[in-house]
């Protein structure tokens, strides 16, 4: 899990996921969500099964003023079955949380995870590992 502070406005939640052998039918997501009032905003990306090559996950989401602190976390939604224990493995880099912002072409970015090798290196990190 990590924690955020964020202005008011819209923002652009990214995630790069591979997943080996995930079992069960309920898999991995990513979700940000206000910690003291989830109702404020509480989003989920698609839950991944099986077993999947590097894939984009992204949402877009309104923070309202209200909302000064988010959270974000890897989840998984209990499963029903009988057989709900899941294994497999799943590999997630580069989260990142961008404000939306018409009037720029190039959006401030706000990293939530050192990116693994090969990737672009945040300067700054302004999110931090609760």
């Amino acid at each position: 899990m990590q924690e955020a502070v964020l202005t008011s406005g819209q923002w652009h939640l990214q995630a790069f996921i591979r997943t080996d052998g995930l079992t069960t039918d309920q898999g991995i997501s990513l979700r940000i969500y206000d910690p003291l009032q989830p109702q404020r905003l509480d989003i989920r990306t698609d839950a991944l099964t099986g077993t999947h090559e590097w894939m984009k996950v992204e949402r877009v989401l309104v923070v309202e003023a209200q909302t000064a602190l988010v959270q974000v976390e890897v989840m998984r939604q209990a499963s029903l079955k009988i057989d709900n224990k899941i294994s497999g493995k799943a590999w997630i880099d580069a989260v990142e949380l961008r404000p939306i912002v018409r009037s720029s072409p190039h959006p401030s970015r706000v990293p939530l995870k050192k990116a693994e090798r090969g990737r672009p290196k945040p300067s700054t990190t302004q999110a931090r590992w609760v």
